[in-house]
């Protein structure tokens, strides 16, 4: 097996799909759990309040 350059680590990081058992939100720049702008699947994932929040640090490592 080869290593993957860091570049490609980080590239391949912010674009990984999040698992089905998380709510299908994650932060922009990942691994790095500081975002206080989160992605969304869709506008409507956005809209939905009952799956978490969509702006700020509320329920994120950063907010414990």
């Amino acid at each position: 097996m080869t290593d993957r350059s860091d570049r490609t680590r980080l590239i391949a990081g912010a674009t990984r799909r999040p698992s089905v058992s998380t709510s299908g939100r994650r932060p922009v720049s990942p691994p790095v759990e500081r975002a206080s702008t989160l992605l969304n699947d869709s506008p409507a994932a956005m809209r939905d309040g009952s799956t978490g929040p969509t702006y700020g640090i509320e329920d994120l490592a950063a907010g414990r």
